[in-house]
């Protein structure tokens, strides 16, 4: 199965948009825009074992984008992140990011997508 990986050209024409109507911190875009580059190398997993939900889903609201739609979910690199590792190691990576919160049955559907 090849894994999604957005091109050069769509990469900047995302963060073109996004800085033309970005409005607020700029340090703000600027750390949702380095998510997304380092999405590319770590995936959209290893995105959101670094950020918090409100984060994660806050860059994407900036970038207009959803990770999971541009990036794959992992890369060969994903495994340097220990919050990845820690996740493989529960088993279940849904329920590992939301600790637990969710119930078993519902971290299988979210696995399985």
């Amino acid at each position: 199965m090849k894994q999604k990986r957005v091109s050069d050209e769509k990469l900047l024409e995302i963060i073109e948009k996004a800085s033309d109507n970005f409005e607020g911190d700029f340090t703000v875009l600027e750390s949702a825009i380095g998510a997304l580059i380092v999405g590319r190398t770590v995936g959209w997993h290893g995105l959101r074992v670094c950020h918090s939900g409100r984060t994660f889903h806050r860059y994407e609201e900036i970038l207009d984008i959803k990770f999971r739609e541009v990036l794959p979910d992992r890369t060969e690199q994903s495994t340097r992140l220990r919050g990845v590792r820690m996740a493989d190691k529960i088993g279940k990576f849904w329920q590992a990011i939301s600790a637990g919160m969710i119930p078993a049955r519902e971290a299988k559907v979210m696995d399985a997508r």
